[in-house]
């Protein structure tokens, strides 16, 4: 009866998820991978004739990284309620990315970091932290049949939904889902917006089907999922403004941002992944094991916008017009005569590892042979409209599947109505790797780690970590390849074709934690350096820095706690040296102020205000056509406070939170950016529940 009445409840809110939306990574109830943070291991499974024993102790998950590092821990299902309130990807992560003012909008990290893969990867990343990768799929045990629901209502029209149900067929075999669903509603010309569809700013689904199996012997495990990820979202382009946006009075503007007008009235871009992941091992003998991890992946992105004239009239792509002068085959200079553009992306990737792994005298080991075959293929596709005789020669030199250049040429006199180009190139390619891990865990916790691996005739990635209870250091050093797309890139507007170089970094960091009674603080340092460097210029074009660059930031992070009242606090210093290529807010800081209490013994809260602090700085740009992030030089993005009222509160299992989110805005400074002439969210009320169910 209670799993109708549940059922009740969430059908009408699966329902109304057209205007709700789904799940983020990291969702509520997810594992931090630093061990501080670490769920707490569960106690004895009760046995099941026992009754009423159904609850979060007799649901446990694992990860697969834990079974590959040859230490499952099986978690019990998270029911803290500190935090529940940070709901959006940016809280979740403690604001280390930035956006474009809502949920779902292109993301990019503020500070620099050494990449943690080799090989050559595609290069559309800005809505990645959307996804879930392998290591954060949950593979259940589960004593009942087990159900949970978690959803958010945001402020301006912004809304998560997220469901998961598994149970075992038996002791050794698991299936469950998950399936989660995100919306958000546009802040700029929404007063303009005819339909439910013309409000809506993005959406996005992800669907996982699990299962993890184990055989009695335990000498054969393996786990399995397949992903489904769907993002569509309007590129607005930013607040248009009647002149020069870096002169713009924006105060008067952001009290309008309703009536206010976009850059790009019809861009649209779009992203689908699928994808089939398989990790399975076998134990021969005590100690050691063969183990084999499986990836295919599909991928489709595409970015369209159907009225390129009106942008282009509204000043979005003048840092195009730079290109023309430098470089007439990507010929710009013709783009008036463009109704619309396109630039399409079909990509799939095959990846098998292969490898041994086990434990001798005190250390763990592993080591693997791993393979990538991959491609890309590039669609370019202009519609022209213009009925002006105009004679235009398109050239493009593009390479065929063996790598061989191939020009297409394409001449026209006079421009006929709904007249459509089509370009395409192919890529193809594999690699091969081998890589070796080992580690040592010493009996007060204390643990050490180094691991390598090696692209054959081209990157390699050396990384290692040390853990103990005082300090903790890590050094990772790298030589990368380009992405696919800063190699080559293809669409009627921007194209380039460059031969760049791998790119080497360096990266230290180090941090010291001490606690002293009710009081923690962990200062710590970080040193990157990295050569040839891969960048977007003022023009949308990748390019490669000539001399080397440093990162340094420092920070200190500090937290106390006396009876009911709790404070946290971050604060990150910034600097760098060499080209003004990475730019990063100079200081960034993070402070949560809360108050516990406890009501008629059953009800848990706690409320309190989190405030935020960035410093002004030349944030990037964004070009959706591309979908990267480039360089600004025209506009310093102000620096800003965003102060959050919240009440977290948990009721037997069931948590809810409330939410004021910039609650102080008039007050602070009206105008913030988190990206150039995209305003950041206004002031919004939030709510939020999730609701899991055992039995």
């Amino acid at each position: 009866m209670k799993r109708i009445l549940f059922l009740l409840l969430v059908f009408p809110l699966w329902v109304s998820a057209q205007t709700v939306p789904g799940q983020l990574p990291n969702a509520p109830g997810d594992i931090s991978r630093n061990p501080t943070t670490a769920p707490k291991k569960g106690g004895k499974i009760l046995d099941d004739s026992t009754q009423n024993i159904y609850g979060p102790k007799t649901t446990r998950y694992f990860l697969e990284e834990d079974l590959f590092n040859n230490r499952k821990t099986l978690y019990q299902i998270d029911t803290g309620y500190v935090n529940f309130h940070r709901y959006d990807y940016q809280e979740r992560n403690g604001r280390w990315y930035t956006d474009l003012g809502g949920i779902n909008t292109a993301l990019r990290p503020l500070f620099f970091e050494a990449p943690k893969q080799i090989g050559a990867q595609l290069g559309y990343d800005v809505y990645s932290p959307y996804g879930i990768t392998p290591y954060q799929v949950k593979y259940y045990d589960t004593k009942s049949p087990f159900t949970q629901v978690y959803y958010v209502q945001g402020g301006n029209g912004q809304s998560i939904l997220e469901f998961d149900l598994s149970r075992n067929v038996n002791s050794q075999w698991n299936v469950g889902m998950h399936v989660a669903r995100n919306v958000s509603r546009r802040q700029i010309g929404l007063g303009s917006s005819s339909s439910q569809s013309d409000r809506q700013l993005a959406s996005h689904w992800n669907f996982v089907i699990h299962t993890n199996y184990r055989t009695k012997n335990e000498k054969y495990a393996v786990l399995a999922h397949y992903n489904i990820f769907e993002h569509t979202i309007r590129d607005q382009g930013g607040l248009l403004t009647a002149g020069d946006p870096s002169k713009a009075k924006w105060d008067s503007l952001f009290l309008r941002i309703n009536e206010s007008s976009e850059m790009l009235p019809s861009s649209r871009s779009r992203e689908r992944r699928n994808q089939l992941h398989v990790y399975q091992e076998y134990v021969p003998v005590k100690g050691f094991q063969v183990y084999h991890v499986g990836d295919f992946t599909g991928r489709f992105d595409r970015a369209r916008d159907n009225a390129f004239a009106t942008g282009y009239a509204n000043g979005f792509y003048n840092n195009l017009a730079n290109i023309s002068k430098a470089d007439p085959i990507k010929y710009i200079k013709n783009v008036p005569q463009a109704d619309s553009v396109e630039a399409t992306a079909y990509y799939w990737l095959l990846e098998n590892k292969f490898g041994l792994k086990g434990s001798f005298k005190g250390f763990n080991y592993r080591v693997h042979v791993r393979r990538r075959d991959y491609s890309l293929s590039q669609w370019s596709r202009v519609r022209l409209t213009s009925t002006d005789t105009i004679r235009t020669t398109f050239i493009r030199t593009v390479p065929d599947t063996l790598g061989n250049p191939v020009q297409f040429t394409d001449t026209y006199t006079g421009y006929v109505t709904g007249r459509i180009v089509n370009v395409n190139q192919k890529l193809r390619r594999n690699e091969n790797f081998l890589g070796a891990w080992v580690g040592y865990y010493f009996q007060d916790s204390t643990r050490l780690v180094a691991e390598g691996e090696y692209l054959i005739g081209a990157d390699y990635r050396l990384h290692a970590d040390y853990y103990g209870k005082w300090f903790r250091a890590s050094f990772t050093s790298t030589l990368n390849s380009p992405t696919l797309i800063q190699e080559r890139f293809l669409s009627p507007i921007l194209k380039w074709d460059e031969n760049l170089s791998n790119v080497f970094t360096n990266q230290v960091q180090a941090s010291a934690p001490l606690k002293f009674n009710n009081l923690f603080i962990e200062p710590s340092i970080h040193y990157s350096l990295t050569k040839n460097h891969i960048y977007f210029d003022t023009a949308s074009v990748a390019r490669q820095a000539g001399s080397a660059i440093s990162v340094y930031r420092a920070g200190i992070n500090l937290s106390w706690k006396y009876g009911k009242f709790s404070t946290s606090h971050q604060a990150y210093f910034t600097t760098t040296s060499g080209p003004d290529l990475i730019r990063m807010p100079r200081i960034l800081t993070q402070s949560r102020v809360a108050l516990d209490f406890v009501y008629s013994k059953v009800m848990f809260v706690q409320v309190g205000v989190d405030a935020h602090y960035r410093a002004g700085y030349y944030a990037d740009f964004y070009q959706p056509i591309s979908q990267q992030f480039y360089l600004n030089d025209k506009y310093k993005v102000p620096g800003y406070v965003q102060l959050d009222a919240f009440a977290d509160i948990r009721i037997n299992r069931v948590r809810l939170t409330v939410q004021m989110r910039n609650f102080a805005e008039g007050i602070v400074p009206k105008v913030f950016f988190p990206t150039p002439y995209f305003p950041g969210l206004k002031r919004s009320f939030s709510f939020g529940v999730i609701w899991p169910l055992f039995d």
